[in-house]
């Protein structure tokens, strides 16, 4: 391996060399149109007159590896059709430029993802925010906001907060011990303020030997179960002490990971003297501005710069932005002009600068004291040069660049190569970090593919296209239901998509099958419990790579839900000897509920409890339905009705009830013989026995003054069973 690095550094050091050719040769510019029926895409690459042949090459967006040479393209040519592609597929395309100026050949490579509405990205994963401890409480708004923007865009968020002071190796422990709570879904670390920092390697990537010795590498952060030591390397000759590397000093031996399986971004805004603000107010002042773009209360031009001040190097260190930004806004938007007077005059979303560096310089293009004095309107950056690249410096000029006008990103791009193309179909930069750092084959790396110094200073959650988000969310309660209502997106867009989440719910669950174009939505039947509601509107975005379905930062509103809709069907009943039967509802019915009874015979009634009398003996099912346009259930039983005709059952002719109805009395006549007293009971239609006495006499009069009105029945009994049933009603 120390071999391989001096080879490496020996190349680092002659590539310098200048050549012939300018930077455009080593880099393909491709931009995309597409059609929907029937479904093409149209890939435009910009001609270079020294090229030879090129090359295309396509795979699937997720794809490891590229597939066989699918065209060779005419070099006097500029388009390429590819029509065997399919709707809401995510494509991704390679050309490979051969060419030579003179005696010097070159090769190019340029990249676009491209696709025809690719399906929208709603859950992003799992980020684990780390956040210096030191700052919680005076930026507790600012890091709730953070947080609640970085749900609103389709992550779970744990958040850890830590001490400056703390160790590498603790750091590292929460975010494993995190990841491995959820290892399919936890996809990024954010370190937010003075995270401890971890230095790795012997490696000086700028290509300057006094700079030789362990960088700055939060690549150990993003690296779950890869194995880093510290006892082999051994190393004081770099003009700065950070760099020394001994062994058992805290710095790893690694100077290459074998393979990431987090996206790390850094906002370190610490020793920063420079800046007249303290490191606090620059790390509120990033935050409200991440918090801003990303609900588009500012915005930036679609459109990129880029400031080469290494024109000519064979590794072309600005085709980072030459490969990068046609795929974003088209060739015609991507400029050529110096990088602070643009920034200055205009607003960029992408920028890109390389010259001669220093810790705090980028000759040609910025400094640090540059940034501190203008209000540079670029979001998302890319510098490199000499020195600044090992970015745990005071007034480093790769860190400043975040506390200055509206940057919220940078990264060194050029050794290795940075992509970011997949950005343009509407990926994080996080996603296109780690595709960066991971990279060794799959894309052009140049000469420090997969070296652990490469870090993203910014949010890696950031995303490049903004839908404006809707405002003035709602929530109110009517009967099980919850309504929501909004204010419409201030962009023109497809529609809205409403989200829920429940108090033991990790994440938020779509609950509109397609998206809906009013700006009201009723949630129906919902259960008691404390929600959170989210709504965000639904573009169809275009850019120079195709189209994809894009989602706005959610807005989120919560509410406190009592229902109780639930409900549950079941009864029992009596029987009564004159084929009556009395119903005695137990269901368990909700707020309001309705009933539908079907006694068996075709006869069926909506009353909670009724009272039926079947026409002939017989076993019927008895089926109740309990219903609230919520909730429903059903229960059958079986009952035998057997009327008793012997002896000792006195016929309608024998025994007389009157009157019937009835108000403040009723008569009870025997009209024949009969033996020995009777039992006599009143009940009411629950089967609650009123009155409970022996009749004696042929005629008895009995008072109902305190009867409540309804219906009763009136049963006579002997020794041995019940001999009468009748219905009695009370007004």
């Amino acid at each position: 391996m120390q071999k391989f690095l001096s080879f490496i550094f020996i190349l680092l050091i002659f590539s310098a060399e200048v050549f012939a050719q300018s930077t455009e040769n080593y880099a393909v510019s491709m931009q995309a149109s597409v059609q929907e029926n029937p479904p093409e895409i149209s890939i435009y690459y910009k001609q270079d007159n020294n090229a030879a042949s090129y090359s295309l090459y396509r795979k699937l967006s997720n794809s490891s590896s590229w597939g066989p040479l699918i065209a060779s393209l005419p070099v006097t040519d500029s388009v390429y059709t590819d029509t065997t592609i399919s709707v809401g597929q995510s494509y991704e395309y390679k050309i490979i430029k051969q060419g030579n100026v003179g005696s010097n050949n070159f090769t190019g490579y340029g990249y676009i993802n491209a696709g025809i509405k690719v399906p929208v990205i709603e859950n992003r994963g799992r980020i684990i925010l780390i956040v210096d401890s030191s700052h919680s409480t005076a930026l507790s708004a600012e890091l709730n906001q953070l947080v609640y923007d970085l749900t609103g865009d389709g992550w779970i968020v744990d958040r850890q907060d830590v001490s400056p002071l703390s160790t590498v190796p603790y750091v590292k422990s929460l975010i494993v011990n995190s990841y491995n709570l959820f290892p399919l879904s936890t996809k990024a670390v954010f370190l937010f303020g003075d995270i401890p920092v971890p230095y790795s390697g012997q490696i000086y990537p700028d290509g300057h030997p006094n700079h030789e010795g362990a960088w700055p590498s939060d690549c150990f952060y993003g690296d779950i179960d890869g194995a880093w030591t510290d006892n082999t390397v051994n190393v004081s000759a770099a003009s700065d002490p950070r760099n020394h590397n001994i062994p058992g000093d805290g710095k790893f031996d690694q100077s290459l990971f074998v393979d990431l399986e987090l996206q790390v971004g850094r906002v370190d805004l610490s020793n920063l003297p420079s800046f007249l603000i303290s490191e606090q107010e620059l790390l509120r002042a990033y935050l409200i501005k991440n918090h801003r773009f990303r609900h588009k209360v500012f915005d930036c031009n679609r459109q990129a710069v880029i400031d080469d001040n290494f024109t000519s190097y064979n590794e072309a260190f600005a085709a980072n932005g030459y490969r990068n930004f046609p795929a974003f806004f088209g060739d015609d938007k991507v400029f050529d002009a110096d990088y602070v007077t643009s920034l200055k005059n205009d607003n960029f979303l992408w920028s890109y600068g390389c010259g001669a560096g220093t810790h705090t310089s980028c000759s040609g293009v910025v400094t640090t004291s540059g940034f501190v004095g203008d209000s540079l309107g670029s979001v998302f950056t890319m510098l490199f040069g000499s020195y600044f690249g090992d970015w745990d410096r005071n007034d480093n000029l790769l860190r400043a660049a975040l506390a200055s006008g509206s940057t919220l990103s940078n990264c060194w791009a050029g050794r290795p190569n940075w992509y970011f193309h997949h950005m343009a179909m509407g990926e994080n930069i996080g996603y296109s970090t780690l595709l960066s750092q991971n990279n060794s084959s799959l894309y052009h790396a140049g000469l420090t593919g997969r070296w652990v110094h490469s870090a993203l200073m910014g949010d890696p959650t950031l995303r490049m296209h903004i839908v404006a988000p809707v405002m003035a969310m709602s929530l109110d309660t009517s009967g099980y239901n919850v309504e929501v209502n909004w204010t419409a997106s201030a962009d023109s867009v497809l529609g809205y998509y409403v989200y829920r989440k429940g108090s033991s719910d990790n994440e938020f669950s779509r609950i509109n099958t397609v998206w809906i174009n009013d700006t009201t939505f009723v949630d129906s039947c919902v259960f008691t419990d404390t929600y959170s509601y989210m709504v965000r509107a639904l573009k169809l975005e275009h850019s120079a790579s195709g189209s994809y379905y894009n989602l706005s930062q959610g807005t989120i509103d919560s509410i406190n839900v009592i229902n109780n809709f639930v409900v549950t069907a079941d009864f029992s009943f009596t029987v009564f000897s004159d084929s009556t039967v009395i119903i005695n509802n137990l269901s368990s019915i909700g707020n309001t509920s309705q009933f539908h009874w079907d006694m068996g015979d075709s006869s069926s009634y909506f009353l909670p409890s009724p009272i039926h009398t079947y026409a002939s003996n017989g076993t019927y099912t008895i089926l109740l339905t309990v219903y609230n346009g919520c909730s429903i259930d059903t229960i059958s039983k079986m009952v035998t009705i057997s009327v008793n005709t012997s002896n000792n059952y006195f016929e309608d002719d024998f025994v007389r009830i009157f009157p019937n109805p009835t108000e403040d009395f009723i008569n009870l006549e025997f009209k024949g013989e009969f033996s020995g007293d009777l039992h006599m009971q009143l009940m009411d239609v629950t089967g609650k026995i009123h009155w409970s006495s022996i009749i004696s006499q042929p005629l008895t009069k009995l008072s109902t003054i305190n009867l409540s009105s309804g219906v009763y029945f009136v049963r006579l009994l002997n020794e041995k069973k019940t001999i009468f049933n009748r219905t009695l009603i009370k007004y």
